[in-house]
């Protein structure tokens, strides 16, 4: 993956750039705090492979006291779109782009315009997710020195119907605790559990059917402990 730096310099605004191609970078991207201006627009192509399906996506507001702002819009480097998405004022933002089938690689044109106000944020493109291990104990917390919010996303990954108990813990925080699972076909996951209140967050799911689910806990104040634990389902 290229230096941050030179990604960051790649993503020229549009008017900047005179109206030239946008610039080729590598599909697994990842951009740590890009600086959108109200109406801004930032444009990059990628390439995928043939054989993807989806192109998953996740923007995470990188300012503390601030959420995403504007559009995020995904389409064919010939200008077919394939979605669309708002960013309205959340923290996290995340999902699959269906992909049309294809027997080459396919170029793709991702296009994030300002709205209306500065936006700061983290963008990944196919993010590398830690996964979530059944009755380990994993610590939540700013990724930022002097941060007073954080922001962390984990796959929960069941091979079978399955009861699963998930909850936070720490100290003198604001939490939100969400699980969201892949939408048939692609699009964007579906929510099936959000507890939102201080830092004593629980999802309780039983019978939770076999499949990928992402589990996030973002909110504001000191560190929290995230653990799950589930046990298959009499009958799964």
């Amino acid at each position: 993956m290229k230096a941050i730096g030179l990604l960051l310099s790649a993503l020229l605004p549009v008017s900047v750039a005179a109206r030239q191609a946008p610039p080729l970078l590598l599909p697994n991207l990842q951009v740590l705090d890009l600086q959108m201006a109200p109406g801004g627009l930032r444009e990059f192509d990628v390439e995928v492979a043939a054989t993807e399906k989806w192109l998953p996506y996740e923007l995470v507001a990188a300012a503390d006291g601030a959420g995403l702002s504007g559009t995020l819009l995904v389409s064919l480097a010939d200008g077919q779109p394939l979605r669309e998405v708002a960013l309205d004022g959340t923290r996290i933002v995340g999902g699959l782009v269906t992909l049309p089938s294809s027997s080459s690689r396919r170029r793709l044109r991702i296009s994030l315009r300002g709205g209306a106000s500065d936006m700061r944020a983290d963008f990944s493109l196919m993010p590398s997710r830690p996964q979530l291990r059944s009755g380990q104990v994993t610590p939540v917390f700013p990724r930022r020195r002097s941060a007073a919010t954080f922001a962390e996303t984990l796959e929960l990954r069941l091979s079978k119907a399955s009861d699963v108990d998930l909850r936070t813990w720490g100290g003198d925080a604001t939490v939100t605790l969400q699980v969201k699972g892949e939408a048939a076909g692609g699009g964007f996951p579906v929510s099936v559990c959000k507890d939102e209140g201080d830092a004593w967050r629980r999802c309780h799911l039983p019978g939770l059917k076999a499949g990928v689910y992402y589990v996030s806990v973002e909110g504001t104040g000191a560190p929290v402990n995230l653990l799950g634990s589930w046990t298959a389902s009499e009958g799964g």
